[in-house]
């Protein structure tokens, strides 16, 4: 899947996400899970799941995130803050995943 910088004006992504968009990746960038793992803790992946994945891509999302989520509830009785970046990275991960379908 290739986003461009079209694809977040024209969803309405905020105007942070844009900028810095634009500054590391100029017009577009290929979805990759390097990428997405690169940039987890910096990009709102949920919201580009719910607003630039297809229908049946994000309902893949969907089921995979659930996974995500039972991690984030594990890992943040223990220790928040690592529960919170490992589901950030679970998230990233599960975007990539759903990218192509």
């Amino acid at each position: 899947m290739i986003i461009t910088l079209a694809d977040l004006i024209d969803k309405g992504a905020c105007a942070k996400q844009i900028a810095l968009f634009k500054k590391l990746f100029g017009e577009s960038v290929e979805v990759t899970e390097e990428l997405c793992l690169k940039y987890y803790n910096k990009f709102a992946f949920w919201w580009a799941a719910d607003n630039l994945l297809s229908v049946s891509a994000w309902e893949a999302y969907v089921k995979v995130r659930a996974s995500a989520i039972e991690a984030y509830i594990k890992a943040s009785t223990s220790a928040p803050e690592e529960g919170l970046e490992e589901y950030k990275k679970a998230l990233a991960l599960d975007f990539a995943q759903c990218c192509d379908i």
